[in-house]
């Protein structure tokens, strides 16, 4: 067993959006990767869970008694399932951080990866309106020590092309002000460390702002 350890917090503690956000993330960053062979029949069981709970999720959106209890149900599943891919994981790596890392979750300690410069880009898991015009809630998960990082970078483009800078936050959910209202936008954002440490961009993610 690796002596690394996954912070399953990042998950556990999630809200039942942003779990099933994180586990999209884990299924598109590890499914059919050959670095990751030995995960795939755990990673094709996370994918067939993941499916019952965000069906169950929309079922319970007429907040029926028994549909509420089903999703609640589906959703620890759906944790059970994340642990025992996390586990087998650990094991797979091998003392190897990075191989964690790309995979979508964060470790708890930074032992082998040292991020001279760059840190590993971060989950950006959503970005919702809040009802609020021009204002959008942004949630994401380091991957890199919470230690490492100061802040967070956030932009956004009408175009895909030409970036704004929104705001800096230190926080992992937070709500972002002063957007273009009436119109879908894409945004993105990155994790800056101290001195010149920093992520690269999470991918452009379109949504749509009152």
């Amino acid at each position: 067993m690796s002596s690394i350890k996954i912070a399953r917090q990042d998950y556990r503690r999630a809200t039942q959006t942003d779990l099933s956000a994180f586990a999209e993330i884990v299924i598109k960053r590890t499914n059919n990767v050959p670095a990751y062979q030995g995960l795939q029949a755990q990673i094709q069981t996370l994918t067939e869970v993941l499916t019952d709970f965000q069906q169950k999720l929309i079922a319970a959106s007429n907040r029926g008694i028994s549909e509420v209890l089903a999703k609640k149900n589906a959703m620890a599943v759906l944790v059970d399932q994340l642990d025992i891919v996390a586990t087998n994981l650990e094991w797979l790596a091998q003392q190897n951080e990075q191989v964690i890392v790309d995979a979508g979750f964060r470790a708890q300690q930074s032992r082998q990866v040292r991020y001279d410069l760059e840190l590993p880009v971060p989950q950006l898991l959503n970005a919702t309106t809040t009802g609020v015009k021009g204002q959008l809630q942004v949630a994401l998960v380091d991957l890199a020590p919470v230690k490492m990082i100061a802040t967070h970078a956030f932009e956004y483009s009408t175009d895909r092309e030409h970036w704004i800078n929104g705001t800096y936050n230190s926080h992992r959910k937070f709500k972002v002000n002063g957007l273009p209202r009436a119109q879908d936008i894409w945004v993105r954002v990155r994790s800056l460390g101290y001195g010149e440490r920093r992520s690269g961009w999470t991918e452009p993610m379109q949504v749509a702002v009152l």
